[in-house]
């Protein structure tokens, strides 16, 4: 499993893919406003691209992490308790993320190179790429939320028994 010091990669990996979707998404919505442009283009593009990276780390670490913990819990028996099943949907949310990533970033960059030329990023194409970039954006920003509510229910809440909005002892179910 990959680790660092004896921690899983996985938990410290992912705090770079929750930052970093969500900035790229907030700069894209600021590309498409026109004043914006000139100064949100490359931090857009190089946010988008280092998020997919992001995205392939947390991926590769998840998947091992994933295995020592099937391999802890029994196998195809774990697959089945309340967390190896947060686990499994957690695991397909974020491939989906990732490939919504990969869509968006490739935008992102062209977005950028076309910006750069101001007599080829006009009318109909601006029009296209921009409302490319607002869709992805509302999707990458809602797809990483699902991702981690799953990843999170799966190591804080497994069972659904803990009602983490109320406080004291009626909080627990």
């Amino acid at each position: 499993m990959y680790q660092i010091q004896g921690l899983p990669l996985h938990p410290l990996t992912v705090h770079a893919a929750v930052v970093l979707v969500p900035l790229a998404a907030l700069l894209a919505l600021l590309f498409v406003v026109p004043r914006m442009r000139g100064w949100a283009g490359l931090p857009m593009a190089a946010v988008s691209v280092a998020a997919v990276l992001s995205l392939i780390v947390a991926k590769a670490s998840g998947g091992s992490l994933k295995n020592t913990l099937e391999r802890l819990g029994g196998g195809r028996q774990w697959e089945i308790s309340p967390i190896g099943k947060l686990v499994l949907e957690h695991q397909r949310r974020a491939n989906v993320l990732l490939v919504l990533m990969i869509a968006f970033a490739a935008v992102a960059v062209v977005a950028y190179v076309l910006s750069r030329r101001p007599d080829r990023f006009r009318g109909a194409t601006q029009l296209v790429v921009c409302a490319l970039l607002v869709v992805g954006a509302v999707a990458v920003g809602a797809q990483v939320y699902r991702v981690g509510d799953a990843g999170s229910r799966a190591v804080w809440n497994p069972g659904g028994t803990v009602d983490y909005g109320s406080s004291g002892p009626s909080s627990i179910r």
